[in-house]
């Protein structure tokens, strides 16, 4: 869980990570922590316990923790070749792609080459050689109206100078085809949303997923339409009154 400072310009607090801490701080859920309790029946009742069970009987050293960050996968980390849990290989394509476009935006040579260039190469070329004018990585933005806060990986200007959003996903992809769901659209359609109070714009920005694939780097690129953005938001806000109504989570009046 992740949690911010409250309004407009927020600071990640990184010493508040439950619920508890964060009524004491004062603090503001992330967009991401809102939708992580985002109901599913199949994965919550059936998927889940069933990976558990599983991968608590092939790695019995491990606790809990670690059995959940197994959970959603293992792939093989180009670096250093060892296999590592599905988020540490996007933490660090992440930054890759941060890097990569940071030194874009700033002019500067590129970094020694770096195995995880060739998964990031095809959405980095994309991103410089399409229309879009790279602006801010990992932008943080809160909201004076929503308790939230999220950090944006990519804020770009389009062919027609308006504000976009661009969130990377790294996934496996079968069929040539890449992988999106509601959770990716409801938390890029709010982001946009907080875009759009911070600089006082009269449209909503447009809302871009990249599915970068883990094992090839192929780019499948989504953008999503104006109608998905207001389901987008409608599924956010959904979670948001969800998770303020709740004695367990945001409602401190219980």
């Amino acid at each position: 869980m992740h949690y911010y400072t409250q309004g407009l310009d927020p600071v990640l607090l990184k010493n508040v990570n439950t619920p508890a801490k964060a009524h004491k701080a004062d603090a503001v859920p992330s967009v991401t922590t809102i939708l992580s309790w985002m109901p599913n029946d199949y994965l919550d009742n059936v998927w889940k316990p069933k990976m558990m069970v599983e991968l608590a009987r092939k790695y019995d050293e491990l606790d809990a923790d670690k059995i959940k960050e197994l959970m959603w996968g293992i792939k093989r980390c180009p670096r250093s070749g060892e296999m590592v849990s599905s988020s540490t290989f996007g933490t660090r394509a992440h930054a890759k792609m941060e890097q990569l476009v940071d030194g874009y935006i700033d002019d500067e040579m590129l970094m020694m080459y770096d195995p995880y260039n060739e998964i990031c190469e095809e959405a980095f070329e994309y991103i410089i050689n399409e229309p879009f004018t790279p602006l801010h990585t990992e932008l943080t933005v809160g909201s004076s109206k929503l308790k939230t806060a999220g950090t944006i990986d990519l804020l770009a200007l389009d062919r027609k100078e308006n504000y976009c959003l661009i969130d990377y996903k790294f996934r496996e992809c079968e069929g040539g085809e890449g992988k999106y769901y509601d959770k990716d659209l409801a938390q890029l359609a709010v982001e946009a949303y907080m875009i759009a109070e911070l600089y006082v714009l009269d449209y909503i920005p447009d809302i871009y997923t990249f599915c970068i694939d883990t094992l090839s780097g192929d780019l499948h690129v989504k953008k999503w339409s104006d109608k998905m953005k207001t389901k987008g938001e409608k599924i956010f806000m959904a979670e948001y009154n969800r998770y303020w109504e709740s004695p367990l989570l945001g409602n401190k009046n219980y």
